[in-house]
């Protein structure tokens, strides 16, 4: 018995989802930290810091910049580096039903979203540097967690805007994701873009 055209759509894009994301399963189950990846990430962050003007120093493989009353210092560690958010958005846009053409295009948003990873450091040690340690633990948390989530969502949106544009959409809803569907990640990003909206 052949499926309805709308549940096909469901599962399809599900099942694209779940194997696209493989390796981001395989990295969280195994604990597996590329460093080279990190030290990548906290170089470049350094040497932008260094360019803006942030007193910025690296010691004991620390990044330190001064506060009153002594430094503040802090490293990129594996979830800092922002591997979580790039294989997810690339899970994303290999599920999407665009063209192939399309998604391959789609993947030019990593370093996109790997910038937006660098910004996000960099603020956190201007912010520092600027305000001190008062409210560092709301900024950090608000802007790791959120932050990320709508620049992942935005982009991944705005993309899938443009790839398929022209297509006809079956089974799908103005963000493009799948009705009526069980996953609680995609149960959240559509209560989250429909707030948005």
């Amino acid at each position: 018995m052949d499926l309805p055209k709308d549940l096909g759509s469901r599962f399809g894009f599900l099942a694209r989802l779940n194997a696209f994301a493989l390796p981001f399963y395989a990295i969280e189950l195994t604990g597996a930290q590329f460093t080279w990846f990190m030290e990548v990430t906290e170089r470049i962050s350094f040497i932008i810091m260094q360019a803006t003007g942030l007193p910025v120093i690296i010691e004991n493989g620390l990044m330190a910049i001064p506060v009153n009353g002594g430094t503040w210092a802090a490293y990129v560690s594996w979830d800092s580096s922002g591997w979580k958010s790039l294989l997810v958005l690339f899970a994303l846009v290999m599920a999407t039903g665009a063209p192939l053409n399309k998604r391959i295009a789609g993947l030019l948003l990593l370093p996109v979203l790997y910038v937006f990873n660098i910004a996000r450091i960099w603020f956190m040690f201007f912010f520092v540097g600027s305000f001190g340690l008062e409210h560092y633990g709301l900024v950090h948390g608000t802007l790791w967690s959120w932050g990320t989530a709508a620049a992942l969502l935005a982009m991944w949106l705005l993309w899938k805007r443009w790839a398929e544009n022209g297509l006809v959409k079956t089974g799908h809803d103005r963000a493009g994701i799948p009705r009526s569907t069980d996953a609680p990640l995609l149960r959240v990003m559509k209560k989250t873009i429909n707030t948005a909206r």
